[in-house]
Parts: C-alpha cells; sequence; structure tokens
C-alpha cells in the first residue's frame, strides 16, 4: 500500500520500524549525525533529481527514538512543484559518525503518491 497525500496536504509522512535499523551497522540513534527524506521520481538512479528534501538539521526529519520512526514534517508550500497523479519513491538516509556516506535505509513500502483532494474536487 502506497502512502497518499493531496496535493497541499500538510500531513507528516513517517516510516517505522520493528526495532533501530542501524544495529544492522553496529550503530546506535546517538551516533546521527543528520538524516535526509526526500522525493525522488526512481530510487534505482543516484543521478535522479530529488523533487523533495528535508533534513534534521534544518528541522524538516524528526526521530522518535523510542517507537523507532522517522518523520518527514510536510508543509503546504512543499507542494509548489508537484502535481496530482505524480508518484515518488520515498527515500530515508541516516549519515552517522564513523561512515562516510549517507546510509539509505531500507522502507517497505516507498511510494509516495500526490492525489487530488477528494473533499475539494
Amino acid at each position: 500500500m502506497s502512502i497518499e497525500r493531496y496535493k497541499g496536504q500538510p500531513l507528516p509522512i513517517s516510516v517505522k520500524y520493528a526495532s533501530n535499523p542501524l544495529e544492522l551497522y553496529g550503530k546506535t540513534y546517538a551516533d546521527i549525525e543528520d538524516i535526509s527524506m526526500n522525493f525522488k521520481s526512481s530510487i534505482s538512479s543516484d543521478a535522479d533529481d530529488v523533487y523533495l528534501e528535508k533534513l534534521q538539521s534544518t528541522g524538516g526529519v524528526t526521530l522518535d527514538e523510542t517507537n523507532h520512526r522517522f518523520v518527514m514534517l510536510i508543509t503546504s508550500s512543499d507542494y509548489a512543484n508537484l502535481e496530482v497523479d505524480d508518484k515518488f519513491e520515498l527515500v530515508l538516509g541516516v549519515k552517522v559518525s564513523g561512515i562516510a556516506e549517507h546510509l539509505e535505509l531500507k522502507i517497505s513500502d516507498s511510494e509516495v503518491k500526490i492525489t487530488q483532494d477528494k473533499q475539494r474536487k
């Protein structure tokens, strides 16, 4: 099941894990330097444009360590360049100490669809 947001809907998008996904790399939440969450048209290409990006360092991403939940905060103005029927892949990257690159964490269902607001057709 994909994540759906109507154009302009300022609801956050969250990704929840059963446990700390950094344990696989021998890291803890305390090792996090920054978190990025973004929309890309295809996660198979590093050259793919980012259509919407939020960072923890700028207040656009929060982390609920207790519930292992990463949250991308969305405002209505974030949709300025997105159109109804656009589909994106949500990408979650974590920069941790001791690792040179952002770790891209696997998301079980990463598709995000921009839809028409059914209340305001």
